[in-house]
């Protein structure tokens, strides 16, 4: 899950100029991404293509530019779905999942998991570390990645069913996982704000 604003702070990208009200105060999904847990990862395993359409019929645009944004390019700009196939194609072929289920489950983790109050109650301040990890589980449970010591995203670890590849509990994430990713501070982390 992405922290729109700390993502868009040393940036010019044009969807940051205009953030909808949800990604002042909310983690975004930045994507699914299936993992062996030991630091490495599939990619790219099927030649299935994108299919925009067909996601916006069953999922709604609004939704995708909420929850899911891609703020590399401006809502209404006819390449804004480029975030979307990316994330399809680099992993979502590789969850076992068709496309619709690949963002469904995206969605709904995101809505399941949420955003903590440790987050949301102390934009453009500061956030202990632990408050954070215990919304999500405790230590271990949720991966902290910074940029310097501003929050910027958050990895949660899930285990899938084989056959289906839908997504089970949440679990634990691997050391090798926690060594490559978590790079926050370990006791106070900054939360960006947009600009007024």
């Amino acid at each position: 899950m992405s922290w729109k604003p700390q993502w868009c702070y040393h940036t010019d990208e044009p969807g940051c100029f205009k953030p909808r009200p949800y990604w002042r105060t909310h983690m975004t999904m930045h994507g699914v991404w299936p993992d062996y847990g030991d630091g490495t990862y599939p990619t790219k395993c099927s030649r299935e293509r994108f299919d925009e359409d067909k996601l916006v019929a069953v999922i709604g645009l609004d939704t995708l530019e909420e929850f899911w944004p891609n703020v590399q390019k401006a809502e209404g700009a006819t390449d804004y779905d480029t975030f979307w196939e990316h994330e399809w194609v680099k992993h979502g072929t590789c969850t076992g999942l068709s496309q619709i289920d690949y963002f469904s489950t995206g969605l709904k983790l995101l809505e399941v998991v949420g955003t903590p109050d440790a987050i949301s109650a102390n934009i453009g301040g500061t956030a202990h570390r632990k408050d954070i990890e215990d919304f999500y589980g405790g230590d271990g449970m949720a991966v902290l990645d910074c940029n310097g010591q501003y929050l910027s995203q958050i990895y949660l670890c899930f285990n899938k069913e084989d056959k289906t590849g839908r997504v089970m509990d949440q679990l634990p994430c691997t050391d090798a996982i926690i060594r490559h990713d978590d790079n926050c501070p370990k006791d106070i982390i900054h939360i960006s704000a947009f600009n007024p």
